[in-house]
Order: C-alpha cells, then structure tokens, then sequence
C-alpha cells in the first residue's frame, strides 16, 4: 500500500518507530508498504488515528464524494466494535422511520388544508 509509505515519511517515522507503535514486527510493516499483505482495519484505524486522517486516505479511495459529516460517521462506524455498529445502525434506521412517519404527516395535513 503505497499510502503507508507516503504517510510514514510525510510524518518523518521509520519503518521501525510504525512498527513499534503497532505492537508488530518489522517485517511485517514492511510487507504491508510493499503490498505482500495486508493489514487489519484494526491496523488502518490505528494508522488513520495516528496520521489523523481519514482511514479513506489510507487506503486511497476517493471520499471527496462525502461531506464532512459523511467522513465523520463512517470514521465513527469504522471504529466501532461489532455491537455497536448493530447499536447505531438501529438508531440510524429508527430516525428514518421517525423521519418518514412525520413527513407522511405533513403531507396528509396539507392536503386536508387543500381540500
């Protein structure tokens, strides 16, 4: 990942100081900057926070699509653990379903007023 190795001297850190701070070999980082493996999004979380980036950068896909707000959630699920992306993707639905209920509400009055 190309990415890795950008950010790591953009940030002025070896191999060995990302290493280090990601409890691994190496090696192993080194295999992640060539592409020989992959890392974890554990990993790419940790990267992102330390690089305080979006994780999209990382991982070079195009997020100038989202808003800020956008980025800000999807940083916020990808972080979560998987209980609370079930916990949040609840919430979420269940503010759409608020959401439509009360425009379903604004609509019937306002043809009831038209009529």
């Amino acid at each position: 990942m190309e990415k890795l190795k950008e950010y790591r001297k953009k940030n002025n850190y070896t191999q060995i100081d990302i290493a280090k701070y990601l409890n691994i070999d190496q090696t192993t980082y080194s295999c992640y900057e060539i592409g020989k493996s992959e890392p974890s999004i554990d990993t790419l979380i940790k990267l992102s926070n330390l690089y305080n980036i979006d994780i999209n950068e990382l991982l070079g896909t195009n997020s100038t699509n989202y808003t800020k707000e956008q980025q800000e959630i999807l940083t916020i699920f990808n972080q979560l653990k998987d209980i609370g992306k079930g916990k949040l993707i609840g919430y979420a639905k269940s503010l759409l379903e608020d959401q439509n209920k009360n425009n379903k509400k604004i609509i019937t009055n306002y043809i009831d007023w038209t009529n």
